[in-house]
């Protein structure tokens, strides 16, 4: 659990796709991919979705893959399984 304690909230739903986001007490991001689909989707976070332009540049890591994916403006987009999630940390 973060110091911080604020839950993540919905701020993205496509019918069965939904992008979850929360702040964490260093000042990153905690977000989640979550397709409830039957079938693989690309997912997209977009950064303005969770208050910031769409010309910040935030950096991103798979924490269950333990990589860093780089660094992106304005959104992150991936490949997401059937009934799975990723999970992010956006800083």
């Amino acid at each position: 659990q973060d110091p911080l304690g604020v839950q993540a909230r919905k701020v993205s739903i496509q019918g069965d796709l939904e992008v979850w986001a929360g702040p964490l007490a260093n000042g990153d991001w905690a977000v989640l991919l979550l397709n409830r689909s039957p079938s693989t989707a690309s997912m997209t976070a977009s950064w303005d979705s969770f208050g910031f332009a769409m010309t910040t540049t935030m950096s991103v890591r798979d924490v269950w893959a333990r990589k860093e994916l780089g660094n992106y403006v304005g959104s992150f987009s991936s490949s997401v399984g059937s009934h799975d999630t990723v999970v992010l940390r956006v800083t």
